[in-house]
């Protein structure tokens, strides 16, 4: 059997063509060939090889070009007025929102490669419905909370995803929870007047109450003097209230609002709760004779 001599001058006594599939010898040839660029000193010719693959590498990172994330082109909210009137909240309203008030969303963004948009909602305040997914965007309902504390700031956020997973975020600020109800109660319809007296048989005293905002109201006597309202009680009766009017409450042994028999001093508690839950109390001293 023939020996193959390789480039080198040496003869090779393990690979022998006839045995071996010419796969392994060509492999042999090519690090035969290696070996002989490196003891000859032949590294260019070694090294452009490498040299072409990393350039072709740092030619691909220099025209790199990274993403771009959806913009936002339109947000807006309106206030849900009922029926199918819609209008932006006043400058009043933004100061005053209370819980179950419905705002109607619209929002588009675009997407500088024209990939295409998902999107999402997200508030501490209040809960969505279903979004409906439009030729440009996307609507959706939001109903503000139950549990809302005065003065809070009432938010959305809207996420708008790209194909890539790319997003950006936009903070929609609807406004603040109302304040705590201001309320004004008095035996007089002129003056503030906290203490009075009248006469328990078919005599009778009324109770102006007004109050800046909507809500409900009660009365509640007590035979002792508190610090501390005895608070609303819904097994009772109430009654609703409308900001700007004046409720006239009729102290007498016959009222269906404060009913008071028999001869003594009374305290009675004129409790009101606005829409969300918070509640102004002031105290009447009554004394009947």
């Amino acid at each position: 059997m023939n020996r193959t001599e390789f480039p080198g001058g040496k003869w090779d006594n393990v690979l022998y063509a006839q045995n071996y599939p010419s796969f392994f010898v060509k492999i042999y040839h090519i690090l035969t060939l290696y070996n002989s660029m490196i003891k000859n000193r032949l590294y260019p010719l070694i090294l452009f090889p490498l040299i072409s693959a990393c350039g072709g590498a740092i030619s691909d990172s220099q025209n790199f070009v990274p993403n771009k994330v959806p913009v936002f082109t339109r947000v807006s909210s309106l206030l849900w007025k009922g029926g199918s009137l819609y209008e932006p909240l006043s400058s009043d309203e933004k100061t005053s929102l209370i819980s179950n008030m419905t705002f109607l969303l619209k929002i588009e963004a675009a997407d500088p490669e024209n990939e295409g948009i998902s999107y999402s909602y997200s508030s501490e305040q209040g809960t969505f419905t279903p979004q409906e997914v439009t030729a440009s965007g996307t609507s959706a309902y939001f109903v503000t909370d139950e549990d809302m504390s005065a003065g809070e700031a009432v938010s959305i956020t809207v996420t708008a995803t790209d194909s890539v997973g790319d997003s950006s975020d936009y903070n929609l600020e609807l406004g603040t929870v109302k304040p705590v109800p201001v309320l004004s109660a008095s035996l007089s319809s002129t003056s503030s007047v906290t203490t009075g007296t009248f006469t328990s048989a078919g005599g009778s005293l009324n109770i102006y109450l007004s109050a800046d905002c909507d809500g409900q109201y009660q009365t509640r006597i007590v035979t002792a003097a508190s610090a501390a309202s005895p608070g609303m009680d819904y097994s009772n009766f109430v009654w609703n209230y409308t900001k700007g009017d004046t409720a006239q409450i009729a102290v007498s042994s016959s009222s269906e609002k404060c009913k008071i028999t028999g001869a003594g001093m009374y305290y009675v508690w004129v409790i009101f709760v606005d829409a969300i839950g918070q509640e102004a109390a002031r105290c009447m001293t009554i004394t009947a004779i």
